[in-house]
This record gives structure tokens, sequence and C-alpha cells, in this order.
């Protein structure tokens, strides 16, 4: 969803934070293997092309982006979602609440 992703774009520019979007799953993907090495990745599962849970699966077979944390997004319930990945950040139900998405980037670029 554009609307969404140029406003969580927007959070992290007011946040002092660069980020990177992309249309869709399929897209992310090749941006990552063209090279884009991010500190976090934020999925909404919900995506035409690739969906997010097939390009969580993918990123996951990438050995370049073992240690990279996921956090996934969803409007839909997330039946059977668990963290898989000592990196897997967790999950965050739509409508983000703006102080929600941030406590969670930053502890996850903390952390990571």
């Amino acid at each position: 969803d554009r609307a969404l992703r140029d406003g969580v774009l927007r959070l992290l520019d007011d946040e002092g934070l660069s980020g990177v979007g992309a249309e869709d799953g399929a897209e992310a993907l090749e941006r990552l293997e063209a090279g884009l090495r991010p500190r976090l990745v934020i999925v909404d599962l919900e995506m035409p092309r690739m969906n997010g849970w097939a390009l969580v699966r993918r990123i996951e077979e990438l050995p370049a982006f073992s240690n990279l944390p996921i956090l996934v997004m969803s409007g839909i319930a997330a039946p059977g979602f668990a963290p898989a990945r000592r990196t897997d950040a967790g999950f965050l139900k739509k409508p983000l609440e703006p102080a929600e998405l941030m406590a969670a980037v930053r502890r996850w670029l903390v952390e990571a």
C-alpha cells in the first residue's frame, strides 16, 4: 500500500532514520540481491507479486542476510506467527500506531 509505505518512510525520516521502500516483495528481493544492505527490514504480509511470507523465506535463504532483523506487519491476523529466527523482530498489527512501530524499530536497530 503506497500510502502506508510512504507514511512509514516519512516517520523514519522524521526520526532521523533513512528507509527505502519497495512496491512489492519481488522488488524488495531484487534490491537486496543487487546490494542493498539494510539494518532492518519491515515486511507487510499483503503484497502483490511476492507476498510477505515468500519474501521472508527468500531473505532467510540468502547467507548475506542470516542476521538481518525482520519486522512483519499485517492488517490480518497471523495465525501461528512466531519468530523462527533470533533476528525475527516480531509482528505488528495494522493499523500501525507510530509510537509502537518506532519502538520496535529502535529496539532492533540498537540490538542489531
